[in-house]
């Protein structure tokens, strides 16, 4: 409450001070987590990105904290839902000389 005893506002989202916050070790956690359920396994997360399944498990047990771009690629895995694609596309342009 504030100082006119009215309840202070939040922002949309934002949990009560009462409420502990979520730390970016548990949301890239939970983040893998979704795309390993939208994958369809463990395997097939760790081929999206590129990485040993190993690291995956150790991130997903919150041993360690996985990079920015894992967590980016791993939203991007969960909207795309079933249809991931495991390689990307290679683009070449060729120059041809006059």
């Amino acid at each position: 409450m504030n100082r006119e005893g009215s309840e202070r506002t939040r922002a949309p989202g934002t949990p009560p001070a009462s409420q502990p916050r979520m730390d970016q070790r548990d949301r890239y956690a939970r983040t893998l987590s979704q795309a390993e359920k939208t994958l369809g396994g463990r395997e097939r997360l760790a081929r999206a990105l590129n990485v040993p399944a190993e690291k995956i498990a150790a991130w997903l047990a919150g041993a360690e904290t996985p990079p920015l771009q894992i967590f980016l690629d791993s939203l991007d895995l969960i909207a795309d839902g079933p249809y991931v694609r495991f390689s990307r596309p290679i683009r070449v342009a060729a120059i041809r000389s006059r």
